[in-house]
């Protein structure tokens, strides 16, 4: 996987795993990732919408851990449900 296509700008990329990335005995392999969002006007935030299912077709399920003043939730998100209201 190309360290381009999770950039993020200002934030240097993780050394490369190549081949030694981490699978189980059917190929698959876990994914981690700690992205943080900072609204500048969280009042009008509704909802969020992971798209990165369109870019990994093949991708199963995104776990996500949310915080916000009022209350926290881990949606699991699939590409049939791909985003969660706040």
């Amino acid at each position: 996987m190309s360290a381009k296509l999770l950039a993020v700008p200002g934030v240097p990329a993780p050394p490369s795993m190549g081949s030694n990335a981490p699978h189980d005995e059917n190929g698959h392999a876990e994914l981690k990732a700690r992205i943080a969002f900072r609204c500048e006007r969280p009042g009008e935030l509704k909802r969020l919408e992971a798209r990165i299912f369109d870019a990994f077709p093949a991708m199963v399920q995104l776990d996500v851990q949310v915080v916000t003043p009022r209350r926290q939730s881990a949606p699991k998100l699939t590409a049939r449900s791909n985003g969660f209201d706040f």
